[in-house]
């Protein structure tokens, strides 16, 4: 038998409370009017949050976010990058799939230390991936990739304390 891990209800709603909470916290940095999304490892949404002054764009974005980094098994904008360089695009791999930045895949931390032996191929996808979050309209790309890295840190820090110790 095959154990396939998947984040939860639990962790998914303090992911997206931590992400809120940073975004509160710095209204000179990020728009007040995000959408925050966590996802299962097959891309099913677990939770969602859309700040009240959010349009549903954002939304929409961080869901589709989450979703391409759960199905792909990989940071979405990665995908898309690894896609591209095979001469793929993540619209043929991935149908509806979104490549902004601002979907990022969760791992189990024991993965980091699996790789291929030598000489065999390396696959692109972990097989540990245990869901993902997404964050839209929180500011550019580059910030909702920051938001997301909140609510990742914080599944880290509840799932795997011990990790955090090092």
């Amino acid at each position: 038998m095959y154990y396939k891990g998947s984040v939860g209800l639990e962790e998914a709603q303090g992911a997206i409370e931590a992400m809120l909470a940073e975004v509160r916290a710095h209204p000179d940095r990020y728009w007040q009017h995000g959408g925050f999304a966590v996802v299962d490892e097959r891309g099913e949404l677990v939770a969602f949050a859309k700040m009240d002054s959010g349009h549903e764009i954002p939304g929409q974005a961080a869901i589709r976010k989450a979703w391409t980094a759960a199905k792909c098994a990989q940071n979405n904008d990665s995908a898309r990058a690894m896609l591209e360089k095979g001469g793929a695009t993540l619209e043929e791999f991935c149908p509806g799939g979104c490549s902004i930045p601002g979907g990022i895949a969760i791992f189990d931390p024991a993965d980091e230390d699996r790789t291929a032996p030598p000489g065999s191929a390396q696959p692109p996808f972990k097989p540990s991936c245990i869901g993902a979050i997404g964050v839209g309209g929180v500011g550019l790309p580059a910030e909702d990739f920051a938001v997301a890295m909140v609510g990742i840190e914080y599944i880290r820090r509840t799932l795997w304390p011990e990790r955090n110790a090092r």
